[in-house]
C-alpha cells in the first residue's frame, strides 16, 4: 500500500540546506495501522506530506495504492489527492461558510459527484463521527473537538474509503 525507498527531501534555505528526510524506507501493507512518532522537527510531517502528495521527495522512491508518486506529473499528484487520500491537517480547514455537512461532503463536489450520492456518505458518516445533530451547523458553531471530527468525516468520504468499509 505505502512503499517507500531511499526517500530523501532536503529544503534550500538562503544558504544552507535542510535534511528533512534522508534515506526512509517504510512498508505498509494495505489494513495495517502504523504511528509515526518522534520529536519535533524529525520530518513526521515531512514524510506525511509526500505519502499525501502534497510535495515531491528530492531523490528516492514513493509508491501508495500503486501509484508512483516520486515520477508522477502534477495531473496525477492531484487526482491522487482528490479521489484517493483523506488528509486531517492540523488546523482542520474548515470552510466557514459551509455547513457541517456541505464541508464534508466537498471532496465530492470536487470530483463532480452530486445530490442524493453525497447525501447518503454524509448520512452515514455523521453518526460514525458523533455529529448526528450537527448537519446543518457551520464551523464556528462548533467545539475544536467537533470541528476535528468534520475533518476526519470529510477525510472518509472519498469513495474509496468508504467502499472498502
Amino acid at each position: 500500500m505505502i512503499h517507500t525507498k531511499n526517500l530523501k527531501r532536503h529544503y534550500v534555505e538562503g544558504e544552507r540546506t535542510v535534511t528533512a528526510l534522508d534515506g526512509v524506507d517504510i512498508d505498509v501493507a494495505e489494513g495495517e495501522f502504523v504511528s509515526i512518532t518522534g520529536p519535533s522537527g524529525c520530518g513526521k510531517t515531512t514524510l506525511l506530506q509526500l505519502i499525501g502528495a502534497l510535495d515531491t521527495p528530492t531523490s528516492g522512491a514513493i509508491t501508495v495504492a500503486g501509484i508512483d508518486l516520486s515520477s508522477a506529473k502534477e495531473a496525477t499528484r492531484t487526482r491522487f489527492r482528490r479521489e484517493e487520500v483523506g488528509i486531517v491537517f492540523q488546523f482542520f480547514n474548515l470552510l466557514p461558510t459551509l455547513t457541517v455537512a456541505e464541508n464534508i461532503g466537498l471532496p465530492l463536489r470536487l470530483q463532480g459527484i452530486r445530490g442524493d450520492a453525497i447525501r447518503e456518505r454524509v448520512d452515514a458518516l455523521l453518526p460514525m463521527v458523533g455529529l448526528a445533530d450537527r448537519f446543518t451547523h457551520l464551523p464556528r458553531q462548533l467545539s475544536g473537538g467537533e470541528m476535528q471530527r468534520v475533518a476526519i468525516a470529510r477525510a472518509l468520504i472519498h469513495p474509496s474509503a468508504f467502499a472498502s468499509r
